[in-house]
C-alpha cells in the first residue's frame, strides 16, 4: 500500500507522463483501499484524483474516480451523496460502454438493495453480468426474496472462480455463509466461515474481523452467538460502516429476543433504527420496528430471563448463583420476582413457561 501511495503521489503531481499508467496507478490504489476497507484513505485519494482530472481535463478518469467515490460514500452511509454521484456518472456516460458506467450501475444496484428495493436492485445488478459485486449483490437479493437455493447457486459459482485468499472474496464468503445455511449446505457454510476467519486473522482490519465474527455467529446457537454478534457490532462500528453495523445489531437483537432478553433486544433494535432511517433502508427499518414491538411485550428483565433459563434447566438457586456470580439471596429475589411478574407459583410452572418460549 505504501508503494501505491508513493506512485499515486507522483501520478497526481504530474510526474507520470503516460496517461494510461497514471490512471491505472490511481485506480489501483483506490481499489486496494476499498478492498481493505481503508475508506478514509480511499476517500482522500478520490478527492485528489478528481482535482487532478479537473486540472488536466481527464473526463474518462474522472468518471472512474467519481464512481469509486460513490462506493465509499455508500459504505459510510452517505446515501444521498452516493446516489447523486452515481446519477451524475450515468448521465455523463449515457452513450458509453466504459467500465465506469458498468461499475456505477452495480453500485446503484447495491444502493437499491440496501434500501430494500429488491426488484430495482435485481434489475440493475443483472446488468453486471460477471462483475463480482453484481453477483454477490444478486445473491443477497435472492436470499432476501426467500430463494436460498438461487442465492447459493450464484455465490458458490462465484467463489469457484474468484482468486482464493484474496480480499475480493470477502463479501462473497460472507454471503456464502448465510446462503449455505439457508439452503442446507451447512458444511460448505462452515468452510466459507473458516476461510473468512483466516483472512481476518491474516489482514486484521476491523471490517474483516467484524465480517468473520458475524459469519461465526450464524453457525452458533443463540447462547453462544451473542458474544460473536457483539464483537461484530464493535468491529463494524470501529470500521465506520453504519449499515453493516446496523444489520448486525438487528441479528443480535433477534438473538437476544430468542433468549428472552427483551430489554437488550430493544436497545440494539433502537440503535439500529436510528441508523437505518437516514439510510432509507426500508426493509431493515420495518424489521427493527418489528423487533421493538416484540421486545416490548417481554415482561422480564435481561437478568430475570437468564435466571429463568437456568431454573428451567433444573439448576438450584445456589447453582444459578454460581453460574451468574450472584448471591443466593439475590437469586431468590429474582425467582420471587419472576413468579410475581408471570403469575406463576412454582418452579415447575416457571420451567413450563420457559420451555414454551424457547428459554432452555
Amino acid at each position: 500500500m505504501a508503494l501505491l501511495d508513493a506512485a499515486s503521489v507522483a501520478a497526481t503531481a504530474g510526474d507520470v507522463d503516460d496517461l494510461m499508467w497514471m490512471g491505472k496507478i490511481c485506480c489501483w490504489l483506490i481499489v486496494a483501499c476499498q478492498e481493505a476497507h481503508d475508506l478514509d484513505r480511499a476517500r482522500e485519494w478520490c478527492v485528489r484524483v478528481e482535482e487532478m482530472c479537473a486540472r488536466r481535463d481527464l473526463a474518462p478518469l474522472f468518471l472512474v474516480c467519481r464512481t469509486q467515490y460513490a462506493a465509499v460514500l455508500l459504505a459510510q452511509g452517505e446515501v444521498t451523496e452516493a446516489e447523486s454521484s452515481l446519477t451524475d456518472v450515468l448521465q455523463r456516460s449515457e452513450h458509453s460502454r466504459r467500465g465506469s458506467r458498468l461499475e456505477a450501475v452495480v453500485q446503484l444496484g447495491e444502493l437499491r438493495r440496501r434500501q430494500g428495493r429488491l426488484a430495482d436492485a435485481g434489475a440493475l445488478l443483472r446488468q453486471g453480468h460477471l462483475h463480482p459485486g453484481a453477483l454477490t449483490g444478486l445473491a443477497q437479493v435472492r436470499l432476501a426474496e426467500g430463494d436460498a437455493s438461487g442465492a447459493w447457486s450464484i455465490v458458490s459459482e462465484l467463489l469457484d472462480w474468484l482468486p482464493e485468499h484474496q480480499l475480493e472474496q470477502v463479501d462473497a464468503l460472507a454471503v456464502a455463509v448465510s446462503a449455505g445455511l439457508a439452503a442446507g449446505h451447512v458444511d460448505e457454510a462452515r468452510q466459507a466461515a473458516a476461510r473468512l476467519g483466516a483472512l481476518a486473522e491474516r489482514v486484521g482490519t476491523d471490517f474483516l474481523r467484524g465480517s468473520a465474527a458475524a459469519a461465526e455467529a450464524r453457525l452458533l446457537g443463540p447462547q453462544e452467538a451473542v458474544s460473536r454478534w457483539r464483537a461484530a457490532v464493535r468491529h463494524l462500528h470501529d470500521a465506520r460502516l453504519p449499515f453493516d453495523e446496523a444489520e448486525c445489531r438487528l441479528e443480535l437483537a433477534e438473538t437476544l429476543l430468542a433468549l428472552g432478553d427483551g430489554s437488550g433486544a430493544r436497545e440494539h433494535a433502537a440503535a439500529a433504527l436510528e441508523t437505518l432511517v437516514p439510510l432509507e433502508a426500508g426493509r431493515d427499518v420495518e424489521r427493527a420496528r418489528a423487533i421493538l414491538a416484540r421486545g416490548a411485550t417481554d415482561p422480564l428483565t435481561a437478568r430475570q430471563a437468564e435466571v429463568l433459563r437456568l431454573l428451567a434447566r433444573g439448576l438450584t438457586n445456589a447453582e444459578i448463583g454460581v453460574a451468574l456470580q450472584l448471591s443466593a439471596h439475590t437469586v431468590h429475589r429474582h425467582v420471587t420476582n419472576i413468579y410475581g411478574v408471570l403469575g406463576l407459583g412454582s418452579r415447575a410452572a416457571a420451567a413450563t413457561y420457559a420451555a414454551g418460549r424457547g428459554l432452555t
